[in-house]
């Protein structure tokens, strides 16, 4: 699972509360990369990332081994739909598979992890509401066209939009991505924010750079 700029973004900007010990859970992992920048993130917290891809697994393992957040940061294999964790999480993340079923690629396991079917949003929804804490947050980051979807699967599981995140290109491009945060509390004004990725085809834009500053530091 390569590095990509969605899991970037959203190891940026997902948020947690910095004040006390808590706990994270990364969903889809991948290669641990989000899990490695939450942990820098949050020095107090204590990270776990779940992946049901082996080799994504191998991966992960690897990196958080050679990281300096190896004592916090625990990575497992599984099914996060048959996960049953003994504690609450104070926050989940996750930059889960959203390509659709019919949209192919060489090899199988990468049609898994890509493949919407793999990764049902409204069972998620489900799963986060059981084990989110009473002041926890969920953060996930979607195509667009997916957000009133998204946002309908958390609603119908006691779940409610608090911020978001419209992800362009571009200043003159369409929205492409939106990032989500969930909580247990209804909110009627969600915080809205705006995000080009590039000023144009070369250059980064400002507020990419200030946003991903801590991981980008030759930006």
């Amino acid at each position: 699972m390569k590095i990509g700029t969605d899991g970037v973004l959203l190891g940026s900007w997902a948020m947690a509360d910095g004040g006390e010990k808590g706990h994270i859970l990364d969903v889809g992992c991948g290669c641990g990369l989000t899990s490695l920048m939450i942990a820098q993130r949050f020095p107090s917290h204590k990270i776990t990332g779940i992946d049901i891809d082996g080799g994504a697994i191998h991966d992960a393992r690897e990196n958080v081994r050679n990281s300096p957040w190896s004592d916090r940061v625990e990575i497992v294999e599984g099914d996060f739909f048959h996960f049953n964790p003994s504690v609450k999480y104070d926050m989940i993340l996750s930059n889960p598979p959203f390509f659709s079923a019919d949209v192919h690629s060489p090899t199988a396991s990468r049609d898994a992890a890509r493949s919407a079917l793999s990764f049902p949003i409204e069972t998620f929804a489900s799963r986060c509401h059981d084990i989110l804490s009473p002041t926890g947050s969920i953060s996930i980051i979607y195509p667009y066209t997916e957000k009133e979807r998204v946002i309908y699967s958390f609603y119908s599981n006691g779940l409610y939009l608090n911020k978001v995140c419209y992800v362009k290109d571009n200043p003159s491009s369409s929205i492409i991505r939106v990032m989500m945060s969930f909580s247990h509390n209804a909110c009627n004004s969600p915080l809205e924010e705006h995000l080009a990725i590039r000023e144009d085809e070369k250059n980064w834009s400002e507020d990419y750079k200030k946003l991903t500053r801590d991981f980008h530091p030759q930006l």
